[in-house]
């Protein structure tokens, strides 16, 4: 299959006098008479700066690739070259196909005119009979559903209402790439719904170019992903493994920033968790995930045995105490799967520390970032004594996303509690 678009050792510097337009190379030539006398009283040369660096890629038609990283990284600035909109400094940039830009809100509207005027305008531009076009037109509000303001100037229009339409009109364009720059965070959560999945639909059949922070839509939408880090590739490859690594070096730097050690493989301790001491009697003192042969370990194939391992202290003994130890997924913080002490001992008929392990044997759950879930409750009272979330990824299961495998959910009689699951005693004082 052939490459719908070919970035060849690209390199973007906003500051030099590349443009070909004369109003900026008059405002550059400008700039550096202004700068001359300084730089000349402090001998030191400028260096040029660089957004994007040495950036080189390829992607096949029908494919998906998202662009992540940190504000400032270049995915915006790369977009915008892809798109036309602006030309790299040095380096070849090759986009094969109708292209659908979707890099601002209101791009390619005509502020005084109507939202229909400026529908029909640009199905005009891109060549439409007008039969084509009045077809086309009914499809694109039909889709856009901003009811009786297509009749009003886009300048009275609201963000939501500019994405909305401006979305409806590229995807209704027979676009044959798309590049979308987070437009759609500002859409509400039907039309969410709704261009997510045309977006799905499109995927496949056209070539898709994301941008967006949203880390769970970029997993969902792109087979592969391209970590940007100051304009530099830091790392390209499978959705999943990219968005694995991006998330561990989130955390990091949340550590750094908060004083706290590096994690590393042995170390879990600092992972940022929302942890609760209700009553004074329960402290959760420490959890840590574990594979099969009893090893701390941080990422898990498809199908791997995880232990979960929680240390609790009982200051006084609590009757009838409930313990529940869970997986949880970090981008939706929902349970995943969990299990409780009903089929042991009662735990807390003395104080003292104790240390439980949850044994989930062939977790078959799809590539993503996990946390630990740890509550403690007396369900006579329908009382909580102290709880542990993780707000950070603890652990990861990793592998190809789109194996067809990684979506089957053997049946369960349970929502949350899956069969099989094993709760234990591992030490106690």
């Amino acid at each position: 299959m052939s490459d719908a678009i070919q970035v060849q050792n690209v390199y973007k510097q906003y500051n030099s006098i590349g443009t070909l337009r004369l109003k900026t190379i008059a405002q550059d030539m400008t700039r550096i008479l202004r700068r001359a006398p300084e730089m000349a009283k402090s001998n030191i040369p400028a260096e040029p700066r660089y957004v994007l660096n040495n950036i080189d890629f390829n992607l096949e038609q029908g494919k998906s690739l998202g662009l992540i990283g940190h504000n400032g990284s270049g995915k915006t600035t790369l977009l915008r070259l892809l798109a036309g909109v602006s030309l790299p400094t040095r380096g070849r940039v090759r986009v094969v196909g109708k292209v659908a830009p979707l890099l601002a809100l209101g791009a390619g509207f005509h502020p005084d005119l109507t939202g229909h005027e400026n529908l029909f305008l640009n199905c005009t531009l891109m060549g439409l009979s007008r039969k084509q076009s009045l077809d086309r037109i009914e499809q694109i509000i039909t889709f856009a559903d901003i009811g009786d303001y297509i009749e009003s100037p886009i300048k009275l229009y609201s963000s939501g209402m500019l994405a909305r339409l401006g979305f409806a009109a590229a995807i209704h364009m027979d676009p044959e790439v798309i590049l979308l720059d987070e437009v759609l965070s500002v859409g509400d959560y039907i039309f969410g719904i709704k261009a997510n999945t045309a977006i799905r639909e499109f995927v496949g059949k056209g070539t898709l170019v994301f941008v967006s922070h949203d880390l769970n839509s970029v997993e969902k939408l792109c087979e592969r992903v391209i970590w940007m880090d100051r304009g530099c590739v830091r790392e390209d490859g499978a959705a999943s493994d990219v968005i694995a690594s991006y998330m561990k070096d989130q955390q990091r730097e949340l550590h750094l920033s908060y004083g706290l050690k590096e994690q590393t493989e042995t170390d879990s301790g600092n992972v940022a968790a929302d942890k609760r001491m209700i009553d004074p009697r329960v402290e959760i003192r420490s959890v840590s995930v574990h594979g099969s042969d009893g090893v701390p370990k941080s990422q898990f194939e498809f199908g791997e045995t995880i232990i979960l391992r929680c240390h609790i202290h009982l200051n006084k003994p609590v009757a009838d105490l409930r313990v529940v130890m869970g997986i949880t997924d970090i981008n939706s913080r929902a349970v995943i799967t969990a299990c409780d002490n009903q089929q042991l001992d009662p735990l807390g008929l003395k104080e003292g520390d104790f240390v439980l392990e949850a044994v989930f044997p062939a977790a078959y759950i799809r590539p993503r970032g996990l946390g630990i879930l740890v509550t403690t409750s007396n369900p006579v009272d329908l009382l909580e004594l102290a709880s542990w979330k993780d707000i950070g990824p603890r652990f990861f299961t990793i592998g190809a996303r789109r194996d067809a495998e990684h979506h089957y959910y053997a049946p369960q009689s349970d929502l949350v509690y899956t069969p099989h699951v094993e709760m234990r005693v591992v030490d106690r004082d």
